[in-house]
C-alpha cells in the first residue's frame, strides 16, 4: 500500500499538470453534459447555479478565445429559454 505522502504527492502533479497543458475538467464536466441534455434537471440547474461563482468555470471562459467565448454563452443562453 503506498503511503499517504505519495498519494498526496500524485494527486497534486496530476491536478497542476491538467491546468499546466491548459485542460479544463468543464470540458469534459458530467454535469455540464446533464445540463446540455436536460437544462431544467435538477443536475441542470445546479451545474448552471455553480457557474455563477465558480472559479474554475470563469477561469475556463476567460481561457477560450473570444468567438469561443462567444458561442458558448450564446448557447447557454438558448438552453435557457
Amino acid at each position: 500500500m503506498p503511503s499517504p505522502a505519495r498519494v498526496r504527492s500524485v494527486g497534486a502533479a496530476s491536478t497542476l499538470g491538467e491546468h499546466e497543458m491548459g485542460s479544463h475538467a468543464c470540458e469534459t464536466c458530467r454535469m455540464r453534459h446533464r445540463y446540455e441534455q436536460n437544462p431544467t434537471s435538477f443536475f441542470g440547474r445546479l451545474w448552471l447555479w455553480h457557474t455563477k461563482w465558480c472559479p474554475g468555470w470563469k477561469a475556463y471562459v476567460a481561457s477560450l478565445t473570444e468567438e469561443d467565448r462567444k458561442n458558448l454563452l450564446e448557447s447557454m443562453r438558448k438552453h435557457q429559454t
